[in-house]
């Protein structure tokens, strides 16, 4: 585990960080509890609008689960492909339901910055220019194909979680606009909340992180918490530091982002997907942290020196449960979503919910993950770890690759899935074990056991590692297990064949796969539906 944060942020200013706005609460009444997003819509097979959340679901569910009466509500027909998103009415092209635009400025590389950039022909030339508009909720920057030189701070908020209350950064086709950073601590950052940031190709040459939302700045001796952060279809790769990170930050959604080829340059522990320390702007019930559809592979902490390597997971939820006096912070207490993510051969561990200090509450769902661990570090890893409390763990598809590394201290061993308790250096008590249930499990790895736990207290809810059904131990034939790099996301989609398929659990489950495919009753486990 890391001894030290995931990653490092250029502090700003008070005075500039404080544009962010109110962090105690919505500001709109009768707000949704999805985890600080409207009802996911979509349109269906007669172009009318649908709706895929299931209002009943299980505590915290944004859309998973059954509803109380044992079904259902409110969701299209298994099989039916919708849109990802918000609830915001689709037929905006790129908004693709995320957002909607009251109006518009523009950037383009044959733009001036003395211009208005109200429209194409008046263009700005760079992103800087736009963030020192007086932008407000439902104004939307788009940026015109081209590569821009230049590191972006986001000051400017939103004012509301509704299809017009975020102020969006939006390139105008999907990866046509790159931005190209040589910041040694991030490259493109948002300190504000109500802020969406969409489609964009992201890069750091330097050290730092292509993508960061939070800060550590302080005001009162606490950490200002900015929240209702998205980062949604972007490329993040190629960066010294975290491909998309966050810290100290509330509802924070990354969604159908593809992360490659970071975590190469920092010493910081950073990783492909990484969110650290994170702190709650309100107790609503729900998931407040929402990664989901996202593609992470090869983040490798290549070019440090061995003994620093710690990180380079697929996808870190990095010690949520710490009290950090450094930055006035609280355990975070609030519900997080990992699922439908595709995540193989990273440096580190697949999914992490744990870090130098446990992370709790935390949904794992309808994950594939493949040949991880491939960077041999002082702790032994696994494709799946969890340290925390009430964590769940359920339907996913996970391989543990035959050149899986072992950590180098004595008896670290790197298995599939792990479950870990006891005390955190810290004081935190992770007495109970997580819940796992329908996790399809292989391992390519000669000799190596499927799971591992160190939990020897099992209350009724937990079902203890490795006996139970929920660990198939079968492969889930898979052509990506065959496969020689480079793998593509389509390696992992299943066959109808596939033991995998249908044979999740309908309690706690994805309501749409990567592809964004409704999900039949049973499911199926992994990301995806055959």
């Amino acid at each position: 585990m890391r001894a030290h944060s995931g990653f490092l942020v250029l502090v700003v200013s008070v005075a500039t960080a404080c544009s962010g706005g109110s962090s105690g609460s919505r500001a709109e009444a009768g707000a949704p509890v999805d985890g600080g997003t409207q009802d996911d819509s979509g349109v269906g097979p007669d172009g009318a609008t649908t709706d895929v959340t299931d209002s009943g679901g299980s505590p915290g569910s944004d859309g998973g689960g059954t509803g109380n009466d044992g079904g259902t509500h409110g969701m299209p027909e298994a099989g039916t492909t919708v849109k990802p998103g918000n609830g915001c009415a689709a037929g905006l092209g790129v908004d693709a339901g995320f957002y909607t635009c009251s109006s518009q400025y523009f950037v383009s590389p044959t733009g001036s910055d003395s211009n208005s950039g109200t429209s194409m022909t008046a263009a700005l030339a760079t992103l800087g220019a736009a963030t020192k508009l007086a932008l407000k909720a439902g104004d939307c920057v788009t940026v015109a194909d081209g590569t821009y030189d230049e590191t972006v701070l986001i000051t400017t908020p939103g004012s509301t979680d509704a299809c017009t209350g975020y102020v969006v950064f939006r390139a105008a086709s999907p990866g046509g606009a790159k931005v190209v950073s040589t910041d040694p601590y991030n490259g493109f950052m948002v300190n504000a909340s109500y802020v969406m940031v969409d489609g964009f190709d992201l890069q750091d040459t330097s050290t730092g992180s292509a993508f960061t939302a939070g800060t550590n700045t302080l005001s009162g001796g606490k950490v200002i918490v900015y929240h209702h952060i998205a980062a949604v279809r972007n490329i993040a790769h190629d960066s010294g530091g975290a491909g998309l990170g966050a810290l100290h930050a509330d509802y924070v959604r990354f969604e159908g982002n593809t992360v490659f080829n970071n975590s190469t340059r920092s010493t910081y522990g950073d990783s492909g997907i990484d969110l650290w320390e994170m702190q709650a702007s309100d107790t609503l019930p729900g998931f407040h942290i929402v990664i989901r559809n996202n593609l992470a592979y090869a983040n490798i902490e290549s070019d440090i020196p061995a003994n620093v390597q710690t990180d380079g997971e697929g996808i870190i939820l990095d010690s949520f449960d710490y009290a950090d006096p450094t930055y006035g912070t609280t355990p975070y207490a609030q519900q997080s979503l990992v699922e439908n993510n595709v995540i193989w051969g990273n440096g580190g561990r697949g999914i992490e919910a744990s870090g130098a200090q446990p992370t709790s509450h935390v949904t794992i769902r309808n994950n594939t993950l493949f040949d991880d661990n491939t960077q041999q570090q002082q702790y032994g890893g696994a494709e799946i770890v969890s340290w925390g409390n009430g964590n769940s763990v359920a339907n996913n598809i996970v391989i543990l690759g035959p050149d899986a590394q072992n950590g180098t201290a004595a008896n670290q061993t790197t298995v599939a899935i792990a479950d870990r308790c006891g005390p955190s250096s810290a004081g935190v008590q992770i007495t109970g074990g997580s819940t796992w249930a329908n996790n399809l499990v292989d391992s390519l790895k000669s000799g190596a056991p499927l799971s591992s736990s160190n939990c020897i207290t099992t209350p009724s809810s937990y079902t203890t590692i490795p006996v139970g059904s929920n660990l198939f131990g079968v492969s889930p034939g898979l052509s990506a297990q065959t496969a020689s790099p480079p793998l593509t996301v389509q390696d992992f989609t299943l066959g109808a064949t596939s033991p995998a398929a249908h044979a999740g659990t309908s309690t706690d489950f994805a309501p749409f796969d990567y592809a964004y495919v409704t999900r039949p009753q049973p499911p199926s486990i992994g990301a995806f539906e055959p």
